[in-house]
């Protein structure tokens, strides 16, 4: 018999921003993580550092666990530096293991019927899962 603990008291919710800039006009990954620890992600979001132009094409940020992806945002057009957009709908189960890998990515680059721009910092909301149901 193992000694449970309460979910509600012991899972923090925690926030982690990629440290790197995600160019929104570029289709690509942003940083990797390693993780340390077993969670559950609750919310992807990018805090905009740069307006985004993006009147043809909205830019498409997503998290991956390996090939798997687990969310992706859609950031409209006009999102001005400082605007946070974010989204709660995450593809469960999300469960990141101890020494699994996420990835932060542009999906789907900006275009515009100008000069497309945008630019911010993709994070994402989880909690720490030391709780297992049996």
């Amino acid at each position: 018999m193992g000694i449970g603990y309460a979910k509600s008291r012991y899972e923090v919710e925690k926030i982690l921003i990629c440290p790197l800039v995600a160019d929104l006009t570029s289709a690509a990954d942003v940083g990797t993580f390693d993780f340390s620890e077993n969670i559950t992600i609750t919310e992807l979001g990018i805090i905009i550092s740069t307006t985004v132009a993006a009147d043809t094409t909205a830019p498409v940020v997503a998290i991956k666990e390996g090939a798997t992806e687990l969310a992706t945002l859609t950031v409209p057009d006009g999102s001005a530096a400082k605007d946070v957009v974010k989204t709660t709908t995450i593809t469960y189960p999300n469960n990141i293991s101890s020494g699994d890998t996420l990835t932060f990515n542009v999906k789907t680059a900006a275009n515009d019927s100008g000069t497309a721009a945008g630019q911010g910092y993709i994070y994402i909301k989880y909690k720490e899962r030391f709780y297992q149901a049996a």
